[in-house]
């Protein structure tokens, strides 16, 4: 593993690159949310998360939930960040499904690629910090 300045390059443009990913995934999650109603917006995502309860009770196999309800706790936080970020006027109407999915679908990869690139700088700090107690 390199030292000095050629590790520090390396942990930065893969910070530039980690950030570049979740702003793009931010601003199209940010685009969605802004197009639909709020109030109906927030009936759908916890109309998911009881769909998703209703769901894992009747599965007899007992297996996990795919989508857990941290990833709806995520969704909400979210989408209060957005709305607090925004003095309005909000839009009105019905909801358009497939955007909500399409929202959802995009939470799930932010969520993803935040777990896996955590796993992944662990993985890398814990190799630099044997790396350092073995050359000491």
């Amino acid at each position: 593993m390199a030292d000095g300045p050629e590790k520090q390059q390396k942990l930065e443009e893969a910070a530039d690159a980690l950030r570049g990913e979740l702003e793009q995934l931010g601003a199209k999650v940010a685009e969605l949310t802004l197009v639909q109603p709020p109030i109906t917006l927030l009936g759908f995502v916890w109309g998911q998360v009881f769909i998703g309860r209703i769901r894992n009770q009747a599965d007899d196999d007992k297996e996990p939930p795919t989508k857990g309800f941290e990833l709806y706790q995520l969704v909400l936080e979210y989408l209060h960040a957005i709305w607090s970020g925004k003095e309005g006027p909000f839009p009105d109407g019905p909801l358009d499904e497939a955007k909500a999915k399409e929202l959802l679908s995009l939470f799930d990869e932010f969520r993803t690629t935040l777990v896996e690139r955590r796993v992944r700088v662990s993985s890398l700090l814990i190799v630099a910090h044997i790396h350092r107690s073995t050359v000491e």
